[in-house]
């Protein structure tokens, strides 16, 4: 490659000839902006009751705060929780620790003591620390913690509707059961274990939510799929009296703290529709290769998350849903005649020990529903090669039925032996299970009048 001549090198401007140009003083990049004083004010209150309180002192992992006032909690924080159950919400003792309900005496002493104290932790931080203009650092790390503990709900609520366990398929018992006696959560229980597609859907957006939450760089995205699905969540939570009002509100609003940094351009965005620059890579750690093992780290940890997830529900559904084992006499069995200690009961409303109904679904529980149409469940053992059936009633370990059934056609069976102390035999004939159009309806994509019963 040919070079320039010494002459025709001075003659150039100087902008191209660096050695000869005279040196350019550099320009200082402006230093970042102070936040407003309500933004610090939010923020230092968001770590202290969302960061600190509900999430590491609640546990990463609980529906409900659950660890405070349960009896594995804190001891600290146990007498603080119960002190304002009894005295803020004039509880007695002692507070359930159901945690089939995330909205029990305890969980709303645990928010009002939880609301106090990281009141009271920003109010002491802000005085303490009232001169700091940011908090990029503590802001990125906080950020992850929060998109961390809702992504983990999000995955464990998706797969849980992706397959199909939250809520079954309603059993041939519930399908009995009037409709105007469901309760309000028995009721959306029913209608989304009824529509599995609709579960199904659901379960994927909380899901997809879930897993850009957990992946590095989709944290914005991923609130925002959350925040849509945690409304309408919250709002069916609110409509059927389903008891896990706090915790959904709170991940709603966790989602809202993880767009808050977002806000002004996404409605920049969305609503004004205009374009924003690039928003400034915020990354957990500054060192280049610490960077890139956090980020495999945090895509395998979401790999490992989902799996679990899935892996739990799949097996889970093999043995408590759709999937589990049914019974080899599966039906609504009609009681025809029944006689009890040799004496016949006929078929009258008032004989409240007269059976109505057997229904044989899974193969581990019986229903039996009496002529008032009140149901009895019974931990159950069938074994039809020995025509041996056996009922139990868990935990009432002296109370026990050891009968035989025998199912001379397809459409009778007879049972007889001895249930609690009393010796029993009855005739059974099977009822037609076409007329239960809530499981039967075919779909239909031309539908000349509406099936409506």
């Amino acid at each position: 490659m040919s070079t320039l001549s010494p002459d025709l090198t001075a003659s150039l401007p100087t902008s191209l000839s660096p050695s000869l140009s005279p040196s350019i003083p550099t320009v200082a990049a402006d230093p970042p902006k102070p936040w407003r004083l309500g933004t610090r004010l939010a923020f230092r209150w968001c770590v202290v009751y969302f960061g600190v309180c509900y999430i590491l002192l609640g546990g990463l992992g609980s529906v409900s705060l659950g660890l405070i006032h349960s009896p594995d909690g804190l001891p600290p924080l146990t007498n603080l929780s119960e002190w304002t159950a009894v005295h803020v919400l004039h509880a007695t003792l002692p507070l359930s620790d159901n945690r089939g309900s995330g909205d029990k005496t305890g969980d709303w002493a645990e928010v009002v003591l939880l609301l106090t104290v990281g009141t009271m932790g920003a109010i002491a931080w802000s005085w303490l620390d009232r001169a700091r203009p940011r908090y990029d650092r503590l802001q990125v790390w906080f950020r992850w913690l929060v998109s961390y503990r809702l992504g983990l709900a999000m995955v464990s609520y998706g797969a849980s509707k992706v397959i199909p366990l939250q809520m079954p398929a309603p059993s041939l018992a519930r399908l009995l059961q009037p409709y105007g006696t469901f309760s309000p959560m028995g009721a959306l229980w029913s209608f989304m274990g009824a529509s599995p597609a609709y579960e199904i859907f659901a379960g994927s957006i909380e899901l997809l939510a879930g897993i850009l939450l957990l992946t590095p760089g989709t944290t914005t995205l991923g609130a925002l799929v959350a925040l849509v699905a945690m409304t309408n969540v919250f709002v069916l939570n609110m409509s059927y009296d389903v008891c896990v009002k706090l915790f959904s509100f709170h991940l709603l609003l966790m989602s809202l703290v993880l767009l808050a940094p977002d806000a002004k351009r996404l409605a920049t965005v969305i609503l004004l529709r205009r374009a924003v620059p690039a928003a400034p890579e915020s990354p957990l750690v500054r060192n280049r290769l610490a960077r890139r093992i956090l980020i495999v780290a945090q895509v395998l940890l979401a790999v490992y998350v989902v799996g679990r997830a899935m892996s739990y529900n799949i097996s889970s559904w093999t043995v408590y849903g759709s999937g589990a084992p049914r019974s080899p006499v599966r039906g609504i069995w009609t009681v025809e005649t029944m006689t009890i200690d040799g004496q016949p009961h006929p078929p009258l409303t008032t004989d409240t020990t007269r059976w109505h109904r057997v229904i044989f679904d899974r193969n581990d529980v019986t229903f039996i529903q009496l002529m008032d149409d009140t149901l009895q469940r019974y931990q159950t053992t069938l074994d039809l090669s020995k025509q041996a059936l056996t009922f139990t009633k868990p935990p009432d370990k002296s109370w026990n039925a050891h009968l035989t059934l025998q199912r001379p056609t397809p459409t009778r069976v007879t049972i007889d032996g001895t249930m609690d102390g009393h010796v029993l035999h009855t005739e059974l004939t099977a009822e037609s299970l076409d007329r239960l159009l809530l499981m039967n309806q075919p779909f239909h994509w031309i539908s000349e009048t509406p099936i409506s019963k």
